[in-house]
């Protein structure tokens, strides 16, 4: 009965420690809505599109494009950890090698979110704002 008891509170401690680290660090993930937030607190303005086809990942849990007011978009991925971040921008790197496109993408990671910024050549764009809301969302 002892060793029962012992191993109950095993483990209780066990799984009290496993639950308190995943909300933790589901805690320092990025959702859309952070995102979102990061750039309507730059004043970038923009209304919901599609991402290109050749710019689809399915490897990141969320994906969404936006267009901005000038035409350029950005596109975002989020990712259930860094880990699959770094893996997602090497897969949408790779299978956009020989993509040829009015946009010239930029990217940017923070924590488990991939942005990348499809600016048009020859327009003056967001991106100092874009640098702004990039450097608030890995804090």
């Amino acid at each position: 009965m002892k060793a029962f008891l012992i191993y109950c509170l095993v483990l209780i401690i066990v799984f009290s420690n496993g639950c308190s680290r995943t909300e933790e660090v589901s805690k320092n993930l990025l959702t859309i809505n952070n995102i979102q937030d990061a750039l309507k607190k730059q004043k970038i303005n923009f209304q919901d599109s599609e991402i290109m086809k050749d710019y689809l990942l399915n490897s990141s849990e969320f994906s969404k494009g936006i267009r901005l007011g000038n035409g350029e978009e950005i596109y975002f991925y989020v990712f259930e950890n860094e880990g699959d971040r770094i893996q997602g921008l090497k897969e949408v790197k790779e299978q956009t090698a020989m993509v040829n496109t009015v946009f010239s993408p930029s990217f940017y990671e923070a924590k488990n979110v991939l942005l990348i910024y499809m600016h048009l050549h020859g327009i003056e764009g967001p991106e100092g704002k874009l640098n702004e809301a990039i450097q608030a969302l890995r804090k």
